[in-house]
């Protein structure tokens, strides 16, 4: 009989993420901009594969996609971006505070030391927040850029 091995707590505690997402958000304008996100398992259930598109909005036609992982060698979340703009990041994922976020390794702009992250928050069966942030320097204060409201498309 061949046994299947459960999940890791890593791997299990994502799989609120997992789904079909009708996505929102506040524009700087203060107009509404959407889009949809849809998450899958794949790799044998051992990757997260994301697909995102702005359908609505100032960003209209904006795609991205990523893929989530935990790197055995360290037992870390990892995650890969790449969008239709040409802009890639890695992430690494932790827990912190309760909520699961994912942030880059430092990046140098025009001079400066920027990190960006992803939290994760306000997590329910339906709903969740995401936050994209950004901190200049020292990790210590971040800077929200960008809000989008999750809500669960019931197929």
């Amino acid at each position: 009989m061949n046994e299947q091995k459960k999940p890791s707590t890593l791997y299990a505690n994502y799989d609120f993420w997992i789904g079909d997402w009708d996505v929102s958000w506040k524009e700087k304008n203060g107009d509404k901009g959407k889009g949809r996100n849809t998450i899958t398992k794949i790799l044998n259930g051992n990757a997260l594969q994301e697909k995102f598109i702005v359908t609505d909005g100032a960003g209209i036609g904006f795609k991205g996609q990523s893929i989530s992982y935990i790197e055995k060698s360290t037992n870390q979340w990892k995650q890969l971006w790449v969008d239709n703009r040409g802009i890639s990041y890695e992430f690494f994922g932790d827990f912190q505070n309760g909520d699961p976020k994912f942030c880059t390794k430092s990046i140098e702009r025009n001079g400066k030391t920027i990190f960006y992250r992803m939290v994760f928050k306000n997590i329910s069966e339906n709903t969740l927040i995401w936050d994209w942030e950004k901190s200049i320097e020292n990790q210590q204060s971040w800077e929200l850029i960008w809000r989008i409201n999750y809500n669960r498309i019931e197929l």
